[in-house]
């Protein structure tokens, strides 16, 4: 790739190619080194952060960091980086931007913590690696419901099982009257648990 043609293009351009080189680490590398915005947001807020999520290339995170990205920085729906490790199942870059210090409310209109995403998304992996990170596996969110809660009202029993097999609490009720016990018996769900 020659210089002289990234130099002639216009910033969106130009710092959209950073995005279609990601896994070419040459260019990666030189289009940074250029000055390309780490920053800019494209079609509804889609960013260089969310795609090195998506292509698994998380490798390159702490590069762009260095050239001042925004580590915190949301789409326009309120959703973080964390929001896509999540959705793209992607473990490795869940425990680098928990590392990293980003914020674990993934959708910011919804206030959605990062627990009770990955509970919906029904990923027992996921759960051991947010746990694993430090996260508190009795979680609440807005109306105090915890992962465990969660995990019973999406009826997801591969997280549920693995919640109450790794200490999920199970006498906490939540502020609408959810607890594990009246979940249990008001939806019929079939899961061993000594309440």
């Amino acid at each position: 790739m020659s210089d002289n043609i990234l130099i002639n293009r216009n910033n969106i351009e130009f710092n959209q190619e950073l995005i279609l080189n990601v896994k070419n680490d040459f260019t990666f590398k030189k289009l940074l080194f250029m000055g390309s915005n780490v920053n800019t947001k494209f079609d509804e807020g889609w960013c260089l952060l969310f795609e090195l999520i998506s292509t698994k290339t998380q490798d390159k995170i702490k590069d762009i960091l260095i050239y001042g990205a925004n580590i915190n920085v949301r789409d326009d729906n309120g959703r973080n980086a964390l929001y896509w490790a999540v959705f793209y199942k992607n473990l490795s870059a869940i425990a680098l931007l928990i590392e990293l210090g980003i914020d674990l409310i993934v959708d910011i209109n919804t206030k959605l913590h990062v627990m009770h995403y990955a509970v919906y998304k029904n990923n027992a992996k996921m759960i051991k690696t947010l746990l694993r990170a430090g996260l508190n596996i009795n979680q609440l969110d807005l109306v105090r419901s915890t992962p465990l809660i969660y995990a019973l009202l999406y009826n997801k029993t591969r997280v549920t099982n693995y919640l109450i097999s790794n200490g999920a609490c199970l006498t906490h009720e939540d502020n609408l009257g959810n607890s594990v016990k009246s979940l249990v018996n008001n939806l019929n769900l079939k899961v061993n648990i000594n309440i």
